[in-house]
């Protein structure tokens, strides 16, 4: 199973070098899809409103059951250290403690703007989690097989759109399926999946047109839930 990060309590992930940061994405154990289910990465803006957390909830009982196996969280959305502080914590009170946790991107809000995160006990600075986001998830999918790996998405699409255009090569071979909390414009027959103007699609909808137009180019199947399902 994947292993955190581990360095003196006293210290900041700040501190360390990223040569030491390469060598603890390094040691991602290869995911066992037979015997622990399918791997999933999650991006997420937990602390937004109480429906991340109680997807984190479901995730680890589908865990526990081996039908999936998260092998990345990755916060963003802006303040998205004090998302990957509540999101570590969260998941290590729910028994994933072996879970990495990574910072993702503002999430196409700008740098001097921060939205709100709810408070919680166990939301505190941990130095197991990843500085880099967009890095663990680049190790996660190297240590999945081929056409394996689900994007959960129920946040901005910003990185995910990051990856797709840096790595389009490896996000091609391991990703099966991306899963998006949003909404598109019905199609007609015959036209292109176009994002409408759901929350996590206008965090950054230059970034959700591009997902969905390469995800359509490339193949990679995208499976979307809308406002509407609740």
């Amino acid at each position: 199973q994947l292993e955190s990060p581990s360095v003196p309590v006293g210290d900041s992930m700040n501190d360390l070098s990223d040569d030491l940061m390469k060598v603890q994405l390094h040691s991602l154990a290869p995911a066992d899809v037979e015997s622990d289910g399918t791997p999933v990465i999650v991006f997420t803006d937990i602390g937004r409103d109480v429906d991340d957390e109680l997807s984190l909830v479901l995730l680890s009982a589908l865990r526990r059951k081996h039908l999936l196996n998260p092998i990345a969280i990755i916060a963003t959305l802006s303040p998205q250290d004090q998302r990957a502080h509540l999101a570590r914590g969260s998941i290590d009170s729910m028994g994933m403690p072996d879970v990495p946790v990574g910072i993702g991107s503002s999430g196409g809000v700008d740098d001097d703007i921060e939205l709100e995160v709810y408070d919680a006990d166990y939301s505190i600075p941990s130095p197991c989690i990843y500085q880099s986001g967009i890095e663990l998830v680049y190790a996660a999918l190297e240590s999945v097989p081929p056409n394996s790996a689900q994007l959960l998405c129920i946040a901005s699409l910003a990185d995910v759109a990051t990856v797709m255009r840096e790595r389009e090569e490896l996000f091609t071979a391991k990703v099966k399926e991306v899963v998006v909390m949003g909404g598109v414009v019905s199609p007609e027959i015959g036209e292109t999946l176009v994002p409408d103007s759901a929350y996590n699609n206008n965090c950054d909808i230059s970034a959700a047109r591009y997902v969905y137009r390469k995800c359509q180019e490339i193949g990679i199947p995208t499976v979307t839930l809308s406002r509407w399902t609740a």
